[in-house]
């Protein structure tokens, strides 16, 4: 989950490991109690019938979900939904309603369990004939005015994030909408993983909300992998960053990277399947290979990137030295100025 806050709006929330691999397998309490017994302590939970559902959790399962957050001092930093079967967008009135209706609850049982902020999408469009522009975000907008009073009661803050299925999938779209609407207490979340899918240019989506990279940033890329450290699947979990986007972070200036996945570059059960159709042996260890072209220094396996903010922090890598190694172990810390 490669979250970016747009400075423009207000600060969204610090990242927390999301509960989307276990919506099928577990309801949330046992999806925080599993992820805390593995040091985990920041959360985003995702609203889903049978894992978190408003409709579904009774008054004793949000307690119980409350209770154990607190008196285990977690946090859980967002509620987030999947691509569900809901749109504030919707060309009906009865859907649209229905939407709200499902969303609102959704903000409530927020504030129930102790959960300050709800991530929206902007709702979709018919992808064969899209309604015009101006009548979706007109739309869009008499979500935000049904949503906010609602938010508010619950005292529960509204993210909107870019999403690749809705209307407004890029950057651009969503701040110039948000501009118009006039509502500055509305946080933005970026999502690049989301701008990528849809082939956006990350770097001036970046600028647009007033992120940017510096030369000798360290970029840590949290994958959620990290959760399952330690299990079989733990190999193939996460995802990778290839030869163009490592080449896109050194040209840049920046010279050391990690993630929490087994590798910086994908999974290799991708990368075989890939090779297997194509024959392209290029696509082995691809972002590894790309440091002949740009040296660069990546880390991988670590751990509590899900407890870190998007920025503010120093980050210090103290290494062992192991002679005629071609790798080795490093000690990765991160440090607050308080």
């Amino acid at each position: 989950m490669n979250e970016i806050q747009a400075q423009r709006y207000r600060t969204a929330a610090d990242f927390g490991i999301n509960s989307y691999s276990y919506i099928f397998s577990t309801d949330a309490l046992g999806f925080l109690q599993r992820l805390h017994r593995l040091g985990f302590s920041r959360f985003e939970l995702m609203a889903f019938p049978g894992h978190l559902w408003p409709g579904e959790a009774t008054p004793a399962q949000k307690r119980a979900v409350r209770a154990f957050v607190e008196d285990n001092g977690l946090v859980v930093t967002t509620l987030n939904q999947p691509n569900i079967d809901i749109n504030i967008a919707g060309a009906s009135p009865e859907m649209r309603r229905y939407s709200l209706d499902v969303i609102a609850g959704i903000i409530e049982l927020a504030g129930e369990i102790g959960c300050v902020n709800v991530i929206v999408g902007p709702g979709k469009a018919n992808g064969l004939l899209p309604a015009p522009m101006d009548l979706l975000a007109g739309r869009f907008s008499d979500g935000l005015d049904f949503l906010l009073p609602v938010a508010k009661r619950a005292g529960v803050n509204i993210l909107v994030e870019n999403m690749p299925f809705a209307f407004l999938p890029d950057a651009k779209g969503l701040l110039a909408a948000l501009e118009h609407y006039g509502d500055p207490g509305i946080g933005v979340v970026y999502d690049i993983a989301n701008g990528a899918f849809i082939g956006a240019d990350v770097e001036a989506e970046l600028e647009r909300t007033g992120v940017t990279l510096q030369p000798f940033d360290i970029v840590l890329v949290n994958t959620a992998a990290g959760a399952r450290y330690g299990e079989p699947d733990y190999v193939s979990r996460g995802c990778g960053m290839g030869r163009a986007a490592t080449l896109w972070l050194t040209q840049r200036g920046v010279k050391i990277t990690g993630t929490d996945a087994w590798s910086w570059d994908a999974p290799f059960v991708h990368t075989a399947k890939k090779y297997a159709a194509t024959r392209d042996a290029s696509l082995i260890w691809e972002g590894h290979r790309a440091g002949i072209e740009r040296a660069y220094c990546h880390m991988e396996k670590l751990a509590n990137l899900e407890q870190l903010p998007a920025t503010g922090y120093t980050v210090c890598c103290f290494p062992f030295k192991i002679k005629r190694a071609s790798a080795g172990f490093t000690r990765v810390v991160a440090i607050f100025e308080t």
